[in-house]
């Protein structure tokens, strides 16, 4: 009985709570069709930014289904971070554009730890709408479960400040 009361109290909380998405923007003053290939090519990402790298399975082109490899390089005590993905939304649509995956594990050398062993999950979407003759960029990530609060700790600053 006290271990159902308190997940009783447990489970909410961590619903309400814990879960949560953070999200940046930014506006680009070039067209939606110039802006498009350059978000969606995922493994030329460390060539106009430096926080983390994109290895596409079989190196073609993402769709819903591909996995993705992502290795980040920002801040963590232990060096790099390694997270085994999977795209799960490709829109490409001519006035809004988007690419979304999920984590599928935490990669540790050759180990794979699913993500909910590790009582986590999120999503992430770079989303683009046409603004003008600019383009809108939305860069958005969800973190579900009991290690969110971690997760947001590490990844908050820099995710918003990139």
């Amino acid at each position: 009985a006290p271990l159902s009361r308190m997940l009783t109290v447990l489970l909410p909380f961590t619903l309400v709570f814990i879960n949560g998405r953070i999200e940046t923007g930014a506006q680009v003053d070039a067209d939606i069709s110039v802006v498009w290939p350059t978000v969606r090519n995922l493994g030329d990402w460390d060539q106009w930014q430096s926080i983390f790298s994109i290895d596409v399975e079989g190196g073609g082109e993402p769709a819903p289904g591909t996995d993705i490899l992502i290795t980040s390089y920002f801040g963590f005590p232990w060096g790099t971070q390694r997270t085994h993905e999977r795209i799960y939304a490709l829109n490409d649509g001519n006035d809004a554009k988007a690419i979304c995956w999920d984590v599928v594990s935490l990669v540790l050398g050759p180990i794979h730890v699913p993500g909910w062993l590790l009582l986590y999950s999120t999503e992430r979407c770079v989303e683009l709408t046409r603004s003008g003759s600019g383009t809108s960029i939305t860069n958005w990530i969800e973190y579900k479960g009991l290690m969110s609060p971690w997760l947001k700790l590490l990844t908050n600053r820099v995710i918003l400040r990139h």
